[in-house]
Formats: structure tokens, sequence, C-alpha cells
């Protein structure tokens, strides 16, 4: 009997962490940022450098958002060839974003 409550215990576990690293890797392929993918899902972020070192299969999911994010952001600066101006309004608006985010949050 304690085996089995045993055994119960550990796969709730494992399914907790299981939903904590599927919800962190969504936030990730949303934002491409592992400081703003922890702040949305509340984790800490060292967690998700922790999973990167124990867990091969959480490691190997991370490795293929983290692939399609970065290919998402080729296919950006690929259409966008930005002139003078375009980029100083870029730059303007990434400033904005990040002030933005900082009072989200203070």
């Amino acid at each position: 009997m304690k085996s089995l409550i045993r055994f119960l215990r550990y796969a709730i576990a494992a399914r907790k962490l299981r939903n904590d690293q599927s919800k962190f890797l969504l936030a990730f392929r949303e934002c491409g940022s592992v400081l703003h993918a922890a702040r949305a899902t509340k984790l800490d972020r060292w967690t998700h450098y922790q999973w990167l070192k124990t867990d091969s299969s959480y490691a190997k999911r991370f490795e293929c958002v983290r692939e399609i994010v970065a290919q998402e952001i080729d296919e950006l600066a690929r259409r966008v060839v930005p002139t003078t101006r375009e980029n100083e309004l870029f730059r303007i608006l990434v400033k904005t974003r990040q002030r933005e985010m900082q009072s989200k949050v203070r």
C-alpha cells in the first residue's frame, strides 16, 4: 500500500512538472525570452536552466522551440529592410515596449 501511495505521489509530481515545463515552453514561444517566459509563468528562470541540465527530453523540446523562434526572427529580418527613419522608429518602439514591460513587473 505504501509503495502505491509513493508511486501516485511521484506520478502527480511528474505531471505537475510536465505541465510547468509545457507552460514555460509556450510562454517562451510567444516572447522569445527566458526571463519574460519565467515571469509569465511565475517560475524562477533558474528552474529552466536546471531542467536543461537534468531533463534531456525537456532540453530537446526547448531546443526545438528555440529554433522555431530563431527562424521567425530571421524571417522578419529578411522581410524588413529598414531605412534610417524606420530604424529610428523601431528603436523608439522597442524602448516604449521595454518601459511598458517594466511598469507591468513593478
